[in-house]
């Protein structure tokens, strides 16, 4: 084991409510990947104690190896949050705080500069909206332009940045990324259902998604009733947890889906899950860049998904998948259609997505370039 006095070290701050999503599965792969980099990396979450999904989950993280510090934080107004944050940072002493939402952003800014400290954030997306969050990314946004690098997962986002007085000096376009060897499928989709005691049988529509919302799951529901409609033997697999459950299983009953509709809730490892679709389906009405989508593709399920945020650059139409129109319904049924009617186009868009992970969104690719850069930002707050 190396010696951690000879290692960099990255603070990684994020907020977690619930489960998380996309960012957390990127931290803790970004733990085990930065070490071969000679970077040590340690996450320090702001949560509620009472949150016992959050628990759940970084319980997960520390089971894989990952250091976690919690530091508790019930709310906005929790003022206790910045002397918290700021022991840590003594504590630690981090060559790099690492920011990866709007309240570690503000709280990164608030830090000050130091000479012995970069500060660098991760613009992940601003997909949730409420009036509330909306002022929260106000104020993040006014922060940005404070810190010696901001890393943007899409084009999108690396834009926006510009438009929020972020010189191109500090931006740095740095997508998401998936490990390509772990997200290989094993099992044709048949045999995936059987062991995990799903009908074997039919054609399967799916989603690894947050029940909220911006996912516009209703899409997929509707899209499963008019392919049955049609003949087609469809059911509908959702895999996550979400405060729009119960009215998606209400929609379920009223299109006559109740018997072909399975709610796998959370799953901390989603590829056996995967390999049960023959379709996967991203219904979105915002995105940042969806590690789902990367995962699927890598696991060579065809993905049918929606033109928002990084999508069409994830997704060539008709090479890697599908690109559907947010809200449409036939368009998306067509494209269902297309992929289990015509195996050469379904075999054409696996190939073409699992080569293209591998090629542009490895995670191996992205460390080396996250760690170079963290070189460079050392070397030159160093002088």
């Amino acid at each position: 084991m190396k010696d951690l006095l000879s290692m960099g070290v990255v603070l990684d701050v994020r907020v977690l409510r619930g489960t998380g999503g996309g960012p957390e599965k990127t931290l803790t792969l970004s733990y085990h990947h930065l070490k071969r980099y000679n970077y040590h990396m340690v996450c320090a979450y702001l949560c509620d104690p009472a949150d016992t999904d959050a628990d759940r989950r970084l319980q997960e993280m520390r089971q894989r190896g990952v250091e976690v510090i919690v530091i508790p934080d019930r709310g906005p107004f929790d003022l206790r949050v910045f002397a918290h944050l700021n022991k840590t940072i003594r504590q630690i002493r981090p060559h790099i705080y690492h920011a990866h939402d709007y309240k570690s952003h503000v709280l990164g800014a608030l830090l000050g500069s130091t000479s012995s400290m970069v500060r660098v954030g991760t613009l992940h997306g601003w997909v949730d909206k409420s009036k509330k969050l909306d002022v929260y990314y106000c104020l993040e946004k006014t922060t940005l332009s404070l810190y010696d690098r901001i890393y943007c997962v899409s084009p999108q986002l690396y834009q926006e940045a510009k438009r929020c007085g972020v010189s191109k000096q500090v931006l740095r376009y740095l997508p998401n990324a998936v490990h390509v060897g772990a997200f290989t499928r094993s099992r044709e989709p048949f045999d995936a259902r059987k062991e995990l005691g799903l009908g074997a049988n039919g054609m399967w529509i799916g989603t690894v998604a947050r029940l909220a919302k911006e996912k516009n799951l209703d899409v997929v529901l509707k899209t499963a009733a008019q392919l049955l409609g049609q003949g087609y033997p469809i059911y509908c697999l959702f895999v996550g947890e979400g405060p729009l459950k119960a009215s998606l299983e209400t929609e379920a009953r009223l299109l006559g889906l109740t018997e072909r509709i399975y709610f796998a809730g959370y799953q901390h490892d989603v590829r056996p899950w995967l390999e049960c679709m023959d379709v996967y389906l991203c219904t979105s009405l915002r995105e940042g860049m969806p590690n789902s989508i990367l995962e699927a593709m890598a696991m060579e399920v065809p993905v049918i998904a929606t033109k928002v945020g990084a999508i069409p650059n994830m997704i060539r139409h008709y090479e890697d998948g599908i690109l559907v129109p947010c809200h449409d319904v036939a368009a998306t049924v067509q494209a269902v259609r297309r992929i289990l009617d015509d195996r050469t186009i379904r075999d054409k868009v696996v190939k073409s997505a699992r080569a293209r992970v591998a090629q542009e969104f490895s995670f191996e690719r992205r460390t080396q370039l996250l760690a170079a850069d963290y070189d460079r930002l050392i070397a030159r707050a160093r002088g």
